[in-house]
């Protein structure tokens, strides 16, 4: 949330993925503690997400908040930075590193398509 206790994500469309709870429309999201309870419920698997809730011009920006969120809760993972965009997220930090490492290696992608939280 922000400094004004509102979502870190603006809504867009119907598949979004929220880093904090409330709103009316609730239902319509996965929140971040949810998927981070998931991903520790399985510590050793991959959890591929389809988010939407990205507003054009800032999503790289947007995308390194959100797996900074995740890595504040022991959570790793990188966005594919698209038309449609998918979060890959784990427990295991080496695992998402080997997925990220395979992906880039088997589907010709520019590195620069897989976003990864912000070192700053």
């Amino acid at each position: 949330m922000n400094a004004d206790n509102e979502p870190l994500d603006r809504v867009a469309g119907d598949s979004r993925t929220q880093v904090s709870h409330g709103g009316a429309k609730s239902v319509n999201y996965v929140f971040g503690t949810e998927l981070v309870e998931w991903c520790s419920a399985r510590p050793n698997a991959l959890t591929l997400i389809f988010d939407q809730s990205y507003s054009r011009g800032n999503e790289k920006r947007d995308m390194q908040r959100k797996l900074a969120f995740f890595e504040e809760h022991g959570v790793h993972g990188f966005a594919y930075s698209s038309h449609a965009t998918l979060l890959l997220l784990c427990r295991d930090a080496a695992l998402i590193k080997k997925a990220r490492a395979s992906l880039l290696e088997v589907s010709g992608l520019p590195p620069s398509r897989l976003v990864g939280r912000s070192k700053t």
